[in-house]
Formats: C-alpha cells, sequence, structure tokens
C-alpha cells in the first residue's frame, strides 16, 4: 500500500490531468483513509523538490501553471515567464500544502483557498483574514484559507514573509514552512525559508513565538531579537542572537550580504532584481563577504562594487539575463 500511494502522488505531481481527476485526487487526499502514508508520500514530494535556474519558454511555464487547479481556490499570480523554477516551486507547495492545511478543514470541504505569489524583483503586502498582516518579499508564495475557521489560524509559506499577528490567545497563529513550524499569539516576526537556500530562519521582532522543527525534536520559544535557525541537510536547529537591522533590510529595500559567497550573491540579487545569472561555478571560490547597499542602488552598482572587491570577472547584462565571465 505504502508503495503504491508513493507512486500515484509521483505520477500526479509529474504528469498532466484533467481538472475533474485532478479534483478527485485532491479529495482523495483529503480523506482520512492512509492519513499517515498520504502524508509521508507528499513529504517525500517536497523534500525532492530543488529550485533550479531554467529558461523554459513561456507556454512550459503555462503548463506548470495550468496544473495548480487546486479546487475550490481563487488565486493571484504575477509570474515572470522566465521563472520557470519558481513555477514548479509552487506547484509542489500548491499539492503538498493544499493537503497539509486544509486536513484541518475535513470538517467544512467548501473552504476556500488563497494563493498568491510574489515575482522576483517586488515585494507584496497581503491583508490576512483576521486582520493579520503578511509582507512577502521577492520570489516568496503564500497558501492561507479566506476565513480563518477552526482553533487555529494557519498559513504556508515559500520564500520570506514579515508576519504582523492580530492577538487571539484563543487562536494561535501558525507560519509553516517545510520541515518548520512558527506560532504565535500576537507579535510580529519574520520567517525565511527559499527552497533553494539550506537553511530556514525564524526572526522575532516583537511579542513572543514558538518554533518547532518536525525532524529536529527541540523546540524554542524566543525572546526579540533571537533567532531559530534550522539547517534541511542536518536537520539540525540553533538559538542565535538576530541583526534585526538585516533581518528587516528588505523590507526597506535595503541589500545586505553577511557572510556570503559569490554564489550566495548571485542568487540574492537574482530574487532582488528579477534577473538570471548565467556563470561558471568554477569562476569563484568559496571565500565569504560582506556587502551593504543603500536603497534604490542599481544592479550595475553593485556589480560594479563586486568587480573591485572579488575581482576577476566582466559582465553583460542582457534581457532578463546577466551573463558573468572570465576576465582571463
Amino acid at each position: 500500500m505504502k508503495n503504491y500511494i508513493q507512486k500515484l502522488i509521483d505520477r500526479f505531481t509529474r504528469f498532466n490531468y484533467s481538472d475533474s481527476l485532478t479534483n478527485e485526487i485532491h479529495r482523495w487526499l483529503l480523506q482520512n483513509r492512509h492519513e499517515d502514508l498520504k502524508e509521508e508520500a507528499l513529504r517525500k514530494v517536497w523534500n525532492e523538490t530543488k529550485a533550479k535556474s531554467d529558461s523554459r519558454t513561456e507556454e512550459s511555464l503555462q503548463q506548470v501553471l495550468h496544473r495548480l487547479q487546486v479546487s475550490p481556490v481563487s488565486r493571484t499570480y504575477e509570474m515572470s515567464v522566465w521563472r520557470y523554477a519558481a513555477a514548479v516551486a509552487v506547484l509542489c507547495v500548491s499539492i503538498v500544502s493544499t493537503f497539509w492545511l486544509t486536513k484541518h478543514y475535513v470538517e467544512q470541504p467548501s473552504v476556500s483557498m488563497v494563493e498568491k505569489y510574489i515575482r522576483y524583483g517586488e515585494t507584496g503586502v497581503i491583508n490576512l483574514p483576521d486582520g493579520s498582516v503578511a509582507h512577502l518579499n521577492s520570489g516568496s508564495y503564500i497558501l492561507y484559507p479566506d476565513n480563518f475557521e477552526g482553533n487555529t489560524r494557519v498559513v504556508h509559506l515559500i520564500g520570506e514573509a514579515n508576519f504582523k499577528v492580530v492577538k487571539n490567545p484563543n487562536k494561535p497563529f501558525i507560519v509553516k514552512s517545510a520541515d518548520v513550524s512558527v506560532t504565535a499569539l500576537g507579535t510580529e516576526f519574520d520567517v525565511e525559508a527559499y527552497p533553494e537556500e539550506d537553511e530556514i530562519v525564524a526572526t522575532l521582532l516583537n511579542g513572543k513565538i514558538k518554533v518547532e522543527t518536525t525532524m529536529d525534536t527541540t523546540s524554542y520559544v524566543l525572546s526579540p531579537g533571537e533567532q531559530v535557525v534550522y539547517n534541511k541537510k542536518t536537520a539540525q536547529s540553533q538559538l542565535v542572537m538576530a541583526r534585526l537591522s538585516d533581518v528587516t533590510a528588505w523590507q526597506r529595500g535595503e541589500i545586505i550580504f553577511r557572510g556570503c559567497t559569490a554564489g550566495e550573491v548571485f542568487q540574492q540579487l537574482e530574487r532582488y532584481y528579477g534577473i538570471t545569472f548565467r556563470y561558471n561555478p568554477n569562476l569563484f571560490n568559496e571565500d565569504k563577504y560582506n556587502f551593504k547597499f543603500k536603497r534604490n542602488a542599481s544592479m550595475e552598482d553593485i556589480l560594479e562594487v563586486l568587480q573591485i572587491v572579488i575581482g576577476n570577472f566582466d559582465y553583460q547584462v542582457g534581457e532578463h539575463i546577466c551573463y558573468i565571465k572570465s576576465r582571463r
């Protein structure tokens, strides 16, 4: 039975089916039978999802978006056609999170879900049904019910968001991102959980939150200024003090790099400016750098600074692509 369920879900996430069959599969996912096996299979799909740069065509992207027929759902998408990898991430979280989230609402089969995606190069503010506010960073995706029923307020996140939560002691507010769950009663916190990065980071700005992980049994109750860093590769977590000005820099339009390799710098610049960097990874070593750029700094300004500090490369900016080449 276990292999059969895994095979069913694997096939569903990899091939196109009709809307009616898609709806049937979603209803099957929400049934109580074999719930543990289905959740295990869905978690495997999630963990195998890796965001990779890809310059697929608009047709390819539209095929992926067409697969996002979670019913019943209302959704808003603003997505660059060249960000195919982001579309794949949204596809998998749509399937996985719909099961994990809406199984809390099985007794209300007509519950409507809302999905929103903030494309690369932009940020966006989303007003949640309870009056809480989510400020999403570039390339981020959020899934939540259009009305918080039951005893909890649960949202799912891929990417990064700042949450300002309306206090309600009788209904905890919970943010789920892969293997990390953040619970708050009334507070402000930041969760960073991009699928292409090794770490998920939860930072408390005001109030109090509880951070739990499914792989690491340790749980944390944070005070303002603290953060939990969870490593997805090692399944280990740690509690550290945060640089709050760095955590909130993206909300002010600032760009800050702390202990980042050249590859990590380019990866973050992709999200911030909505452009793909193409280069030979062997061009750069694993040296780590610290940079801070003010609001409205252009990508060219940043690349010129990187040329001086890192050296040994030239760049050429095309349409949605920046080519990095060796000077040798």
